[in-house]
């Protein structure tokens, strides 16, 4: 599987990294299905509020809205275009996915108000102002309790 990073994406996660400073800084994620091995992340979403540990496990109205809003410009098109996980940053550690971060993951993937057979999720920290370290892992229902590290590919055509 590999995951797509358009450079707009990339940017915007790198102002969102330098805004928070040190603090840890997420949000969702919003992918179109290229095929069946390939997710392109089309847009974004990053919290308002820099706090000192961030993971969104629990959608707040603002959230559900702001979610509801980006598919709406997308014309709603669940086939291909959707919710497709979370990123956060861990900025003063590896990029690998906390017991914490995996829980929840797992959690989203089987709630049934998010209705997804799998999710990603993208770990991200500052590599300098115009740069930045990331991985990302894939979470499949039918893989559970399973998840594997995914390809990432900054550039894409957005």
């Amino acid at each position: 599987m590999k995951v797509i990073i358009p450079n707009n994406t990339k940017y915007n996660i790198l102002a969102a990294l330098n805004y928070a400073n040190k603090k840890e800084v997420g949000g969702l994620l919003i992918g179109e299905i290229i095929n069946y091995m390939t997710i392109e992340i089309i847009n974004m979403t990053s919290q308002s509020k820099w706090l000192k540990s961030f993971f969104l496990r629990k959608w707040s109205r603002k959230e559900k809205k702001e979610l509801n809003d980006i598919l709406d410009q997308y014309g709603n098109n669940f086939s291909s275009i959707n919710y497709c996980g979370e990123w956060h940053s861990h900025p003063s550690f590896s990029l690998e996915p906390s017991n914490r971060d995996i829980k929840s993951m797992w959690e989203l993937c089987f709630d049934v108000k998010v209705s997804a057979n799998f999710l990603i999720l993208l770990i991200v920290k500052s590599a300098g102002k115009n740069d930045l370290q990331a991985k990302c892992y894939y979470f499949n229902k039918e893989n559970y309790p399973i998840y594997k590290q995914v390809n990432i590919e900054f550039g894409g055509l957005i």
